[in-house]
């Protein structure tokens, strides 16, 4: 007997909120809307015919409604009770249109950055999309492609950095698509590429015209990938003549003894949330990045060996990464445990235990400290590095191990990758010792 599945309400789709991975909402007899991390919510088909399961893509909501999405599956749930391929059907029909049409219609630039976005965030459906547009004729095995990319045989992009996926919506959202969004891609010229970048110059954002500017040659180059323009627009425009040079703004960061002893001895006093306390010391005993932070999960966690277990996903070299533990570090974990470990993360966030801590969490608990313009999460490295280089009698190459920054050559790096973690583990306590001891040193 087959199973029921209770109909969906608009009310249901509406109120659905994006998660951290896309989930599903199902109509029944097939029909169900994915709900993305970003961007719109679309509506799938998934049939069998021929004993294979099949997917149909049936628009994206709201624009295609729920009573429209209904009327499209049972019309496809027709056609294969009828023995044909919705599949088959829709493209037949696609190119019935396409040779009646006096020349190809090129999409629109909103559509195409919106594919963009979908492909980098979703890095698996990028690479079998690729796949399936070099070799059209060719059966994807999704299924087996996908495991694979689970284990690691294929390697494909990893997915940006929530900073830098924002960065890209706010391009998008801000100074391209009020632009050229309605424009078909085939149809924007330089010099609508230059007005978008200069309108970003007037405002006196020179790094964001860059920034913009790259965002727009990241989406001209899956343009041209998928066929659907032969013009890089983008690549008309010569950065070094046309956008004026900028200083790159390091993180804010402190380097006076002083002033540490004064953030170290603030921290405890901290008056929000007692788990955002707890990551903000651990992100300074440990100085690892602060999006290390938000994804730590208390599996990575090794109590015996004192160490976690960063894993390569998680880090810009695609390798895992190893935290010697300090004393210190070791503490805040013990504290935090009672409070988080029925959640998979160290320090989640506080609307919910399955959600990581937000992007700003940290930098919001500096400013509250009364911090905000001298340091940011992310300058809390810079501030070790100073003050380990200048006070620890350590090598540099120690210290940049221990920040998992590249040391040495390509062979170097692959060799022993172990080999710095006892003397990390050193330079590591030495650093929790430090903060505890402040007023022992000169200066101070």
């Amino acid at each position: 007997m087959p199973r029921y599945t209770k109909p969906l309400s608009s009310k249901e789709i509406e109120n659905a909120k994006p998660r951290e991975k896309s989930y599903k909402l199902s109509d029944g007899n097939g029909l169900y809307i994915e709900v993305p991390p970003r961007g719109s919510k679309r509506w799938r088909f998934k049939y069998r015919f021929e004993k294979k399961e099949k997917l149909l893509s049936l628009g994206t909501y709201p624009e295609v409604s729920l009573k429209k999405a209904r009327e499209k599956r049972e019309y496809y749930r027709e056609l294969v009770a009828k023995g044909i391929d919705p599949s088959e059907e829709r493209k037949q029909i696609n190119k019935k249109i396409e040779e009646d049409l006096p020349s190809p219609s090129s999409p629109l630039v909103r559509d195409v950055a919106d594919r963009w976005l979908n492909s980098t965030e979703n890095p698996a459906q990028h690479y079998i999309d690729k796949l399936r547009n070099d070799s059209p004729d060719t059966i994807i095995d999704e299924q087996k492609i996908r495991s694979k990319i689970k284990a690691g045989t294929i390697k494909v992009n990893k997915v940006p950095a929530e900073s830098t996926l924002n960065r890209y919506h706010a391009h998008l959202k801000n100074d391209i698509l009020p632009i050229i969004g309605d424009t078909p891609i085939d149809q924007v010229q330089a010099d609508d590429i230059r007005k978008i970048l200069h309108n970003i110059i007037a405002r006196g954002a020179n790094e964001t015209a860059h920034r913009t500017h790259s965002t727009l040659t990241k989406i001209w180059h899956y343009a041209i990938l998928f066929k659907m323009t032969d013009n890089n627009v983008p690549g008309e425009i010569i950065k070094e003549i046309e956008l004026p040079k900028y200083t790159h703004v390091h993180f804010r960061s402190i380097h006076d003894p002083t002033d540490i002893r004064r953030f170290w001895k603030a921290l405890p006093h901290y008056r929000g949330e007692y788990i955002t306390k707890m990551a903000l010391k651990f992100l300074v005993l440990t100085a690892v990045r602060p999006g290390n932070i938000r994804n730590a999960k208390w599996d990575s966690i090794n109590v015996e060996k004192s160490i976690w277990t960063i894993p390569a996903e998680d880090m810009k070299s695609d390798r895992e990464f190893i935290v010697p533990l300090s004393k210190q570090a070791l503490t805040v974990l013990e504290e935090v445990r009672p409070f988080t470990e029925d959640s998979p993360y160290i320090f989640p966030s506080s609307r919910g235990k399955t959600r990581k801590m937000s992007e700003n969490t940290l930098n919001v608990a500096i400013k509250n400290l009364d911090f905000g313009h001298l340091l940011v999460s992310h300058g809390i490295r810079s501030m070790f590095s100073t003050i380990a280089n200048e006070y620890g009698h350590f090598s540099h190459e120690e210290i940049d191990k221990a920040l998992s920054h590249k040391v040495g050559n390509k062979t170097e790096q692959a060799y022993n990758r172990s080999q710095y973690l006892e003397k990390r583990r050193k330079v590591m306590q030495w650093w929790a010792d430090w903060l505890e001891n402040l007023s022992e040193y000169k200066n101070v």
